[in-house]
């Protein structure tokens, strides 16, 4: 019954999500007038990741798909669960359902976020 609760609220949220869209006209608007500013950042990851590319990585055991699904609590211990889709990876592998979230509506806050680097400690 819970988890039927939860599925209408996420299909609930994202139909929300999917409303506040902006029409294709204005949205290519605003891709246009950020062109120098897009341009700029993938210029910034280009340069970026050519640099990195001659640093070999340490790599350790990432989850690859961390979310509050695969969380459980006992007490005060959390418990990381569903194992299936680990990687050999840098550490950072992990970030990206940290810093963007898993679901596009539902961005991490700024609690959330907070509380993940005083976790994760100095990278």
């Amino acid at each position: 019954m819970a988890e039927r609760g939860l599925v209408a609220r996420v299909r609930e949220e994202f139909g929300v999500a999917l409303g506040r869209l902006a029409p294709v006209d204005a949205l290519r608007a605003d891709w246009l007038a950020s062109a120098d500013r897009i341009a700029a950042v993938l210029d910034r990851a280009d340069r970026l990741g050519t640099r990195l590319r001659g640093r070999p990585a340490e790599l350790v055991v990432c989850h690859a798909d961390p979310h509050l699904g695969n969380v459980l609590l006992d007490g005060d211990r959390a418990w990381l669960i569903d194992w299936d889709d680990a990687v050999l990876a840098p550490r950072e592998r992990d970030l990206m359902f940290v810093l963007g979230g898993v679901l596009p509506f539902r961005p991490v806050t700024e609690g959330e976020w907070a509380e993940f680097r005083a976790g994760y400690g100095p990278g």
